[in-house]
This record gives structure tokens, sequence and C-alpha cells, in this order.
């Protein structure tokens, strides 16, 4: 028996395969009405240029690889000369002025468990200081931090495969014959 080419190649199921390729004909079907509407409604050339841009910023999101930046952020400085009376992850005290600090939020690999399909920014600040030491006006009291993560959409990736090869013989699947 032929077995389907992304069925070996992305390690579906026959029946899932099938399954698949019949979405993806009934949705375009849908698709197609609804365009008609629209170009009815608008202008074909409108709606042309619509689907096009639509399909490029779509596509520009599956070019961008996995990205994790760190880069220096925004510090907390001290206002006046003093010594350091108390320091702890929410605030840095300095002879009784008490200056807000950004804690670290431990969430784990928030990043890794979901899908996220736009970037995701974190800021915090770290305290540099300690209890007792002396500060001058605009020292830095708590260094800041900003990490920026892109997680590459692998799932989507697979997805548009699968939806390539289908819409290609506009059948469940390709065939293969071994």
């Amino acid at each position: 028996m032929a077995r389907p080419l992304f069925c070996k190649r992305l390690l579906f199921a026959v029946g899932y395969s099938r399954a698949a390729g019949r979405t993806i004909q009934l949705s375009s079907g849908v698709i197609r009405a609804f365009g008609g509407w629209l170009s009815d409604r608008f202008g074909g050339r409108k709606v042309m240029y619509g689907v096009l841009g639509l399909s490029l910023l779509l596509s520009a999101l599956l070019i961008i690889p996995k990205m994790e930046i760190s880069s220096p952020g925004k510090g907390v400085v001290a206002e006046r000369d003093g010594v350091v009376t108390g320091v702890d992850a929410d605030s840095v005290t300095v002879d009784g002025k008490r200056y807000q600090v950004n804690a670290k939020k431990e969430t784990g690999s928030v990043e890794q468990d979901q899908m996220l399909i736009f970037p995701t920014k974190e800021i915090w600040q770290e305290p540099v200081v300690q209890i007792g030491q002396e500060v001058k006006r605009k020292e830095l009291l708590a260094k800041g931090t900003t990490k920026i993560f892109f997680q590459a959409n692998v799932d989507i990736r697979r997805d548009r495969d699968v939806s390539g090869y289908c819409l290609g013989r506009r059948q469940g699947c390709i065939q293969t014959h071994t």
C-alpha cells in the first residue's frame, strides 16, 4: 500500500492526514466564497493586494528564528548622599528614603511551555548595594535588566508544510509508490 509522503516526513497517522486534508478542502471552499463576496464589495484588486500583504506579514513571522536577548535596562539611582539602611528584593532604603525596585518574577520556563506568537518582554532590577554602604548622589542602587524572548513556532511551520502538501494536489495527501 502506498503511504502518504508527508505522513512519513512529519510522522502523522494516515487517518489524521486524511482529516487534515478534508479540513483544508472545506475551509478553502468557504474562504473562496468569502473572497468572492469581498471582491464584489471592494474590488478584486484591493482584495488581491490585501491578501498578498497579509500573506507576507504572516510569512515574516515564520522567518524570525528563536531568540533571547538580555540587555541592560533602567536602573535605580540615589537622589542624595547617604548610607544604605535596608536592602531587600522590592526596595532599597537610604537614610529613610525608600527606593522601589522591580524584583524579578519567578515564572519558571513559561516561554518554553506555551506557544507564543509575539515576543515577550521582562523587565527587572537587582540591588547592587549592601547595608551600611555609603552612596553618593546619582550612584547606582539597583541595576536594571531587560529580557526579550521570541519563540520560533515550529508547530506553525509544520502546519504550513501540511497545508502546502494537501493544497498542492487537492487531495488528502500526496501518494508515493514504493
